[in-house]
């Protein structure tokens, strides 16, 4: 940052980026905690090599089934070369689309978009992924269960 070194503006511009950094934390604290963010599932207690985001969103108008949408995420910091991330995307993605029956949802709930993220620290075969991908899936129909009974 090249008006770091300015000896006059200096102050002013600490406090500038102070000031920054304290509205955009809360921004995205505000963000996580309003409904329209996602909600984030893990669960406690037991390692799971993944993590499952999802967003619930209203249904637009009415249809006669429940609209789900998934993606796969790898990240690219822990396993470099892509050939590692395209294989544990591909076990991931087979994971889901096996196990994607436990999701038998009631239709009005509109549409769900879920995100799979692997956290693993090794590469793991086909077998824990689709342990880990079926213990989320069904946890993740009980919650969406017990919230629509509720409402």
């Amino acid at each position: 940052w090249v008006f770091w070194t300015h000896g006059q503006n200096r102050l002013f511009y600490r406090f500038f980026l102070v000031l920054l950094v304290i509205a955009l934390t809360i921004e995205i604290y505000l963000l996580y905690k309003s409904k329209q963010c996602h909600g984030l599932l893990r669960l406690i207690g037991s390692p799971l090599p993944l993590r499952l985001v999802y967003q619930l969103v209203e249904p637009m108008q009415t249809t006669t089934e429940i609209q789900i949408k998934c993606s796969v995420s790898v990240p690219s910091r822990k396993y470099r070369k892509a050939v590692t991330r395209n294989l544990l995307k591909r076990r991931m993605r087979e994971a889901y689309r096996l196990q994607k029956n436990i999701l038998d949802l009631p239709t009005d709930l509109g549409q769900l978009n879920l995100m799979l993220l692997y956290t693993g620290q090794e590469v793991l075969s086909y077998q824990p992924i689709a342990v880990a991908t079926n213990k989320l899936l069904s946890r993740l129909a009980d919650l969406l269960i017990k919230e629509h009974r509720s409402n």
